[in-house]
């Protein structure tokens, strides 16, 4: 049997560690990954090894050469264009004339490969696949399988609404030679989402070997660090240059320790390194070769590379520091720092928390280092929300995050693509709009200034216009403070994809941005929208001249006029009441025919009642999907899968239709037939509507909602730690398997007395529990059984 390390792996997320250097290069207590991956693979008796290349393959093949250094043969085959997962190792068919295990050279394991070949050999299968269980399934091929192993459902990458395991796929497979048939020659093709569907639909057979070995895919540099710490714990069985000088404490036979160093262990020390008198070695400090360490320095969870150099007193906090960089005297590196290699830090420098300084950069003396440098990245939380990024004014969001948003959104889309950016009326916002439009410039980017106006008419202009995308900054005032909102979209007016967005936060945390020469910037130019969406509106609604009496609207003054103008032609006179989160005029609503609270975006609706009682939630749901399905017939659009089964029953019943989808505003425009004019995402639109209804049938919103039939229904949350939440629905799953349905984001547990919808949060660590039923008795027993269940999992 063969075996095949797939070694192209750039590493992007472990910038900076990776800018000169393949990410299976990359050092684990100072041997390459790659190296662990040869050793367990010889360990098993494969030798004849394939290795494919592609970022800067020499560094590999020069290291390795044959690999008669470490008793295997190496043959390497360098991918010139990219071929992908798949594709990589069709490139290396005429050596894989017999079975052959395919693993990943950027990934640590001590799997045992024996086991799993023999479990391959016993169920028969043409490709088996390694699973392994892990807390966080997010940046992973997700996996189920049925009792025997058999795999019948795979999901790459997911979103927390849409993970059902937590068993994950590795990357390891066990692939007979009849496989590379059915993989295309010279083109990218991956394994996970290309070549296993496809061999499940011609029939082959897939197979899981979930392994309770350990395995760490070093993706990001907290698991980079954490997989260096877990080889000092012991949880992987992996070979160890040097000897133990004390439990847990590891050195090279060249190592030169001071006596007066104190060593807190685990601590691993390399070759040739020296550690001067008086240092202090905390706990999980790994040192490189011929590293120097100054006297009384002190190092905690600290990792420094071959070559590197630190002076008198410097302070390591939970930092990295790369090969041949230098640190001056009484500097202090704080907690997830990271410098790149062959960098100057001076002396009394002060490098913050998360700052990351690119290769080659000179710090100079007593400097402060707040942000990262040129090509730094910082560990942020994700600020990107359903409809775009977002944060508080002044804090997260300011000129200079908004700039480098533009940049990073912009290096995302083709050179002289035209985007349209407009902002709300807020002062903030248009100070943020004016830091975008340069920002897009200098990525190439062709600029349509729009001014002010709602999200949603930037929307419509942008598909009237045929434009590329939308960039819209949208505030939002509470309390005394103001958040702001960098809503993006596609060149089909929604918001981006999660995928995009993830790589548009990638590039801004890593300062990761097109670079264009001056005489190729994008243009400017500017335009009025709302005009456009003036036209769609009136259209959309259909106004048939019948007017309703007053409507009172309470919003913020910068959109009154434009909504008032909107639903003008559907009411004798519209009042502004006051702000939206004021009602300085309640007497002259209450006197109205139809009291409106809108956001500042004019998307989120409130209608309230006779007493001034709001009306929302799943009530005003199904206000607004009844106004739209009965003077809107047959029209289709999304709703989101906790929305209730009243609603979707309404629709269909007037000839429309409501597909179930996930919770985001993409999936549920996706599924509608004009995304601009949602009943649920567009509050002016289902103001309009309901103003229409109310005219046709002379009912108050109060008598309509009288005549929907009566919903028991329950949301609850319930606290849920990230790591858990795989495991959670697979118990569930397996435990209740005859009434599990796989539904958009979660699972859907049906019952003849009603459902249970089990939920990821997918920005916080709870899961959703929503329960329908008949009656409140049985909505309070299901409600009741479902969260007990789910306690007892998490104990």
């Amino acid at each position: 049997m063969k075996a095949v390390i797939m070694a192209g792996g750039k590493g992007t997320r472990l910038r900076p560690l990776t800018c000169s250097l393949p990410k299976p290069m990359v050092p684990l207590l100072n041997k390459p990954c790659m190296t662990y991956i040869i050793e367990l693979l010889k360990g098993h008796g494969l030798t004849d090894i394939a290795v494919t290349t592609q970022f800067i393959p020499e560094a590999i093949t020069s290291y390795y050469g044959d690999g008669r250094e470490l008793g295997v043969n190496l043959r390497y085959y360098d991918e010139t264009v990219p071929l992908g997962t798949a594709g990589s190792i069709k490139n290396a068919e005429d050596f894989l004339d017999e079975r052959f295990v395919v693993i990943s050279g950027d990934a640590l394991t001590d799997v045992d490969i024996g086991e799993a070949v023999r479990f391959h050999e016993r169920s028969g299968s043409a490709a088996t696949l390694v699973l392994a269980r892990v807390e966080q399934p997010l940046e992973f091929g997700v996996v189920q399988t049925d009792p025997n192993g058999r795999i019948n459902r795979f999901l790459e990458k997911p979103d927390w609404p849409e993970v059902f395991s937590d068993t994950v796929n590795t990357g390891i497979y066990i692939l007979e030679p009849e496989v590379l048939a059915h993989i295309p020659p010279g083109k990218e093709y991956d394994f996970s989402k290309e070549l296993f569907p496809s061999l499940m639909e011609a029939g082959i057979p897939l197979y899981g070997y979930v392994t309770d070995r350990y395995w760490s895919d070093i993706g990001s540099i907290d698991q980079y660090k954490q997989t260096q710490f877990d080889i000092l714990d012991g949880k992987v069985a992996v070979q160890l240059d040097g000897r133990p000088l004390m439990p847990g404490v590891w050195a090279h036979e060249d190592a030169q320790l001071d006596e007066s160093v104190r060593i807190l262990g685990p601590a691993y020390i390399g070759q040739g390194a020296y550690i001067e008198p008086g240092t202090v070695l905390g706990p999980y400090s790994i040192i490189g070769r011929s590293a120097r360490v100054g006297g009384a320095s002190e190092l905690e969870r600290s990792i420094i590379w071959d070559n590197a150099q630190l002076g008198q007193a410097v302070e390591m906090r939970g930092s990295l520091l790369c090969n041949h960089s230098a640190i001056g005297d009484g500097s202090r590196l704080k907690a997830q720092s990271v410098i790149g290699s062959h960098c100057r830090i001076g002396r009394r420098a002060t490098v913050e928390s998360h700052v990351h300084v690119w290769p080659e950069k000179e710090i100079r003396d007593d400097a402060h280092v707040p942000t990262s440098l040129v090509w730094g990245g910082t560990a942020r939380s994700r600020q990107f929300g359903d409809w775009g990024f977002q944060g508080e004014a002044g804090v997260e969001m300011t000129p200079l995050s908004a700039a480098r948003f533009a940049q990073a959104y912009g290096s995302q889309l083709p050179e002289g693509s035209r985007l349209l950016v407009t902002n709300s009326e807020h002062a903030y916002a248009a100070i943020m709009k004016e830091s975008i439009i340069p920002a897009l410039q200098s990525a190439c980017i062709d600029v349509l200034d729009g001014g002010t106006t709602l999200p949603d008419a930037a929307r419509a202009y942008m598909l009237d216009a045929g434009l590329d995308g939308y960039i819209h900054v949208q505030h939002a005032s509470s309390e005394g403070h103001t958040r702001i909102r960098l809503e993006c979209g596609d060149g089909a007016a929604l918001p981006i994809a999660s995928a995009v967005a993830r790589k548009v936060e990638s590039a801004y945390n890593h300062n990761d941005y097109r670079r264009v020469q001056p005489d190729r910037l994008g243009g400017r130019g500017e335009t009025y929208v709302n005009d456009v969406y003036a036209r769609r509106f009136a259209e959309a609604v259909g106004w048939a001249g019948e007017a309703l009496g007053t409507v009172a609207i309470c919003c913020d003054p910068g959109i009154f006029g434009l909504a008032a103008a909107l639903l003008g032609p559907g009411a004798s006179r519209i009042v502004h009441a006051g702000g939206p989160n004021e009602f300085t005029l309640w007497p002259l609503m209450s006197g109205a025919d139809l009291r409106l609270v809108l956001d500042e975006s004019g998307r989120a609706l409130r209608v309230l009642d006779a007493r001034g009682e709001p009306i929302e939630g799943d009530d005003l749901l199904c206000l607004a999907v009844t106004a739209v399905s009965h003077c809107s017939r047959g029209r289709t659009f999304g709703l989101s899968v906790d929305a209730p089964a009243v609603a979707a029953t309404i629709a269909e019943g007037l000839g429309g239709r409501a597909l179930r989808t996930k919770s985001d505003s993409r999936s549920m425009l996706q599924a509608t037939d004009d995304p601009l004019f949602h009943p649920v995402l567009n509050g002016l639109y289902a103001a309009a509507m309901l103003m229409r209804h109310m005219v046709r049938t002379g009912l108050t919103p109060e008598a309509m909602l009288a005549a929907i039939p009566p919903q028991y229904r329950s949301r609850q949350w319930i606290d849920c730690p990230w790591e858990r939440k795989g495991s959670i629905f697979r118990l569930l799953a397996e435990r209740h398997e005859s009434e599990a349905t796989q539904w958009p984001g979660g699972l859907l547990f049906e019952h003849g007395d009603g459902s249970v919808l089990v939920l990821h949060a997918a920005d916080a660590p709870l899961l959703q529990l929503v329960v329908e039923s008949d009656s409140h008795e049985k909505l309070d027993w299901m409600t009741q059984k479902y969260r007990e269940e789910i306690a007892q999992y998490l104990i």
